[in-house]
């Protein structure tokens, strides 16, 4: 990133985050996961933003077993909406529409500190 006399720029959490959504959009999923792992070694703390990306690279890959583990317990934070609906629209895509039924029920009586949001209950229907 530096050359001869410059200064040299750390990348920070914006910098991993942005570099997680990329690989998705780029259709380069597998290495979503890769940048997710120097992120950790850095030492820098993820946000929502990193696992929602993480989430979406994960399901772009077909481990819908690896992102549903992510979701309801590796997460620190609470998940969002927008994490709901990754899952959602991933399990429906792919002919889960009753795991993701089932997801909402569980997530549902949990509290409203869990409730997954409007647009993740209208995906299954």
């Amino acid at each position: 990133m530096a050359r001869e006399g410059r200064r040299v720029i750390e990348p920070n959490i914006y910098t991993y985050n942005i570099l997680i959504d990329c690989c998705c959009r780029s259709r380069h999923p597998d290495l979503g996961p890769a940048f997710f792992g120097f992120l950790l070694k850095t030492g820098i703390k993820a946000d929502i933003i990193t696992f929602n990306s993480l989430l979406k690279c994960l399901c772009d890959m077909m481990q819908m077993e690896e992102a549903l583990n992510m979701l309801l317990y590796r997460m620190p934070e609470l998940p969002d909406s927008i994490s709901y609906s990754i899952i959602i629209k991933s399990l429906c895509d792919n002919g889960r529409s009753q795991c993701a039924l089932d997801l909402l029920r569980m997530k549902a009586k949990k509290g409203a500190d869990h409730y997954p949001g409007l647009v993740a209950y209208n995906r299954p229907i």
